[in-house]
């Protein structure tokens, strides 16, 4: 039997529901069934929340966006050190999708790709990303063009790097990550390069 919630209550739920369900079986693996069945009620139950499959993945690819950018944001919206301050920023990014595996599997399966709109989400994400990142790199000679690339080549080492350990059967723990991703960054951000 289907426990009565309020609506605002209801949604949140299904919206966690279709996340991990998502992140396990991928958009078009997942069915609006499934999230029902997983979520306890009847499919017309999800349905008078959200009007189809493809508008409830936008508004989790919307929401983790924007659960990412403020993670990664509030660690560099800081007085601290410019090194602490980008290692803060990336622990925020690893264990946001430490704590957060289906999500990470949502926003960079390969269901992603197929549907324009789910690509620009992600686009959007990683660009915002990447112009947070830009505004740290410090190199002489280098232009805005040049930091924005060198930015999102930050955003897709970490990518790589969360794949890696979620795939692992031993992924270094978040600190271990840090300190082998933060050393190559912050090389990248200040244009060091090997004597």
């Amino acid at each position: 039997m289907t426990t009565r919630l309020p609506a605002t209550e209801r949604r949140r739920q299904l919206l966690v529901v279709a996340a991990q369900t998502f992140g396990t079986e991928g958009y078009h693996g997942a069915s609006m069934n499934d999230i029902a069945k997983a979520a306890g009620v009847t499919k017309p139950v999800v349905y008078q929340h959200f009007d189809s499959k493809h508008e409830l993945f936008l508004e989790l690819l919307r929401t983790v966006g924007a659960e990412v950018e403020t993670v990664v944001g509030d660690a560099l919206d800081t007085d601290l050190d410019p090194r602490l301050m980008i290692e803060n920023a990336l622990r925020a990014y690893f264990r946001y999708f430490e704590d957060h595996r289906h999500s990470f599997g949502m926003v960079f399966g390969d269901g992603v790709l197929g549907e324009p709109d789910f690509a620009a989400e992600r686009r959007g994400l990683e660009h915002n990303l990447a112009l947070r990142i830009s505004e740290q790199i410090d190199i002489a000679g280098v232009d805005r063009t040049g930091r924005r690339v060198i930015a999102h080549g930050i955003v897709g080492l970490c990518e790589g790097a969360v794949r890696y350990c979620l795939d692992a059967e031993q992924p270094p723990d978040v600190d271990a990550l840090v300190e082998l991703v933060g050393e190559l960054v912050w090389a990248g951000l200040r244009g060091e390069r090997p004597r």
